[in-house]
């Protein structure tokens, strides 16, 4: 169980609402859901009561809570005695921007901010869903005093190199590799595609499309690989992960999924409910990587260290 858990926790058991905690807590529901189910797996118990009036802490989830006011106020004053400061001594104050091309990495990113934001309190940290275009645009945007920028992208990968020129220009950026892998198909377990191994981009052409994408403008990597074989039938841009969920298991389309995103972490994993991933056979990977400009250093260099790392 961790601390970020029993957070959640005291603050459903303070509004006694999800959809309050949420808020607080810049979550969504889905997340914060996903969260209470994991802790209740892991302990075994039952922790909230659900009304029409609210939710309400069973007698296991007192036992918790006791447990979480206790060890939360502790662990933020140890966060306050060992102060966030640069090599200088300085304390780390701004805001930190962060573009990113993903809908899957925008999702996975309230939980990695919120950890950042307990061991930087002082940074300000806002998201924006963009396409590489504007992340590149942004980036090369003049200096401004305490902001700081980063693009998390994911980018169609050469056997050569880390990525692929075509897709977007790195000329004047720094791309720090973060993971590769490979991309599946998401169908329907009811659909007639589902019992398969594996699937070819060309056949799931035939079929209607689903893309996840943060706005209509948003050219993936999937998106710029389809190309090459003609366009899909239908592209939804949505960054609902929700929609998208609902969409593919309802058996109205074909959605992707990068294989980094298959490990089981939330929201993921809920959002893979009744929808089978199928290999695609064509070589196509991808790397999913940090963008900045110049060096690795400061704030930015502090916020990499919580991205999630695999093999490049």
């Amino acid at each position: 169980m961790r601390l970020e858990q029993l957070a959640v926790l005291i603050e459903v058991a303070k509004y006694k609402s999800l959809n309050l905690a949420c808020a607080s807590l810049h979550m969504t529901q889905q997340t914060l859901s996903a969260c209470i189910k994991n802790m209740e797996r892991e302990l075994n118990v039952i922790l909230l009561k659900r009304t029409s009036k609210g939710v309400s802490l069973t007698a296991e989830g007192k036992k918790v809570f006791a447990y979480a006011v206790k060890i939360i106020p502790e662990y933020e004053e140890l966060l306050e005695s060992i102060a966030a400061k640069d090599n200088n001594g300085r304390s780390f104050y701004g805001e930190l921007r962060i573009y990113v091309n993903s809908l899957f990495y925008l999702a996975t990113l309230t939980e990695i901010i919120k950890n950042f934001c307990y061991r930087y309190p002082e940074i300000k940290v806002v998201t924006l869903g963009a396409s590489p275009a504007v992340i590149r645009e942004r980036l090369l945007e003049p200096k401004e005093e305490g902001v700081y920028r980063v693009g998390l992208v994911n980018v169609p990968c050469a056997e050569e190199n880390g990525g692929d020129s075509g897709f977007m220009s790195f000329d004047g950026l720094n791309f720090i590799p973060l993971e590769k892998g490979n991309y599946h198909a998401c169908v329907s377990e009811n659909s007639h595609l589902a019992k398969r191994r594996e699937l070819s981009l060309r056949s799931i052409l035939r079929e209607p499309l689903v893309i996840g994408a943060a706005e209509e403008l948003n050219v993936t990597p999937l998106h710029f690989m389809l190309s090459r074989y003609g366009k899909p039938n239908i592209v939804l841009a949505t960054t609902s992960l929700t929609l998208w969920h609902n969409i593919i298991a309802s058996n109205m389309g074909i959605g992707f999924l990068h294989d980094i995103f298959l490990d089981g972490r939330e929201p993921f994993c809920s959002c893979l409910e009744h929808i089978v991933p199928i290999r695609i056979k064509d070589k196509f990977s991808a790397v999913t990587g940090c963008l900045i400009v110049g060096k690795s250093e400061g704030i930015i260099e502090k916020f990499v260290t919580f991205l999630p790392k695999g093999k490049v």
